[in-house]
């Protein structure tokens, strides 16, 4: 209740200690506020570990950033601690993103070409999210962020017809009336400069050849946002992307800076263990903290560090703990200037029911 008031005179930002929390917030929040909430979820993976996010994970997370500096009344974005921390490629709201509608001129070379841009597989037939599939005049497609795949009919350059169908028998079932909005399914896009730069990396890491020769040329290859630092070096955070408009509230500020450590350091270890891995005939990770010295570039940052970030950015940063809090920190959140502590009331039922 104490954020659907504050967020009612400027949005807000609510850092929580993990996703279940922060899924849990989002829907009571929503229970509030209506459709004005978005979760912004964390990758299920290390900064440095050879696996990729879920594509559904990843087209969330971007479609997120889109809504938060678009016209649309966002009042809260909620995140765990572990997406506040996540660096994102600087440049991923530049990308242009695919719109499609019943009678738009687009021809299937050229989006065909844009859905494998955006980490689009190509298969024989459509069966999960990220997949497309191409047979004639007709291309098949799951987004990423959509319940069924979509079914797409060309005449000549044109979309002539749109229709969901089921994967379970690939029959159409319904139209698509409105435009379809396909957001990237991957955050690092193999363009043209992270090509030549994924040329070098093969000449001078032996060690990455068979990524970075598949990236070279434009192939997605599992893990590959590992050597994301070495290919587009220029990484933001969450909080460089929130309008000025914005306040950060963290939940149980203790719980989150103890979770921040963790973070960094089951990240170092699991750099510590595969180097170990790699003694023993395993293959042997790029530790890119040594390479690049920005923290948002090298993996986690610390909890003081993005309260520093926020304090740069000038947005306004304040805590709600389950906990007492100093005076000095409830004269700073004045947004809590209207709420008062609920009373003990010792089992006296009567005063109780009298508040």
């Amino acid at each position: 209740m104490l954020i659907a008031k504050a967020a009612s005179q400027s949005p807000i930002l609510v850092v929580t200690p993990s996703s279940r929390i922060a899924d849990e917030l989002a829907d009571e929040l929503k229970s509030y506020l209506g459709d004005v909430i978005i979760n912004f979820p964390a990758w299920e993976t290390l900064p440095h570990e050879r696996l990729s996010p879920k594509s559904d994970t990843v087209t969330a997370r971007i479609s997120a950033l889109h809504k938060i500096n678009s016209n649309s009344q966002v009042k809260v974005v909620v995140t765990s601690i572990r997406g506040a921390l996540q660096p994102i490629v600087s440049d991923i709201l530049q990308e242009d993103l695919i719109n499609l509608s019943v009678g738009k001129k687009i021809s299937m070379a050229e989006l065909t070409t844009r859905l494998s841009y955006f980490g689009f597989v190509r298969t024989d037939l459509v069966e999960k999210r990220g997949d497309f599939a191409v047979r004639g005049g007709i291309l098949d497609f799951f987004a990423p962020d959509r319940e069924h795949p979509i079914r797409i009919d060309f005449f000549g350059d044109e979309i002539d017809e749109m229709q969901f169908f089921l994967v379970s028998d690939q029959r159409t079932y319904a139209d698509v009336n409105d435009e379809v909005i396909i957001y990237p399914g991957r955050e690092l896009l193999i363009s043209d400069d992270v090509k030549e730069k994924a040329k070098y990396l093969l000449a001078e890491f032996p060690q990455l050849s068979e990524m970075a020769g598949k990236i070279s040329e434009g192939i997605c290859v599992e893990g590959m946002e590992s050597l994301a630092a070495l290919l587009k070096p220029s990484f933001k955070n969450l909080l460089d992307f929130l309008p000025k408009t914005f306040q950060v509230v963290t939940i149980d500020q203790s719980r989150l800076k103890s979770r921040a450590a963790d973070l960094v350091l089951t990240n170092e270890e699991f750099l510590e263990a595969s180097w170990s891995s790699a003694a023993i005939g395993g293959t042997a990770p790029i530790d890119l903290t040594e390479i690049v010295s920005n923290f948002k570039s090298s993996g986690y940052c610390s909890f003081d560090e993005l309260k520093d970030l926020a304090a740069s950015l000038d947005l306004s940063f304040w805590s709600i703990d389950p906990y007492a809090q100093s005076p000095d920190e409830l004269t700073q959140a004045k947004e809590l200037a209207d709420f008062q502590a609920i009373p003990i009331y010792d089992g006296n039922i009567d005063n109780a029911i009298a508040d």
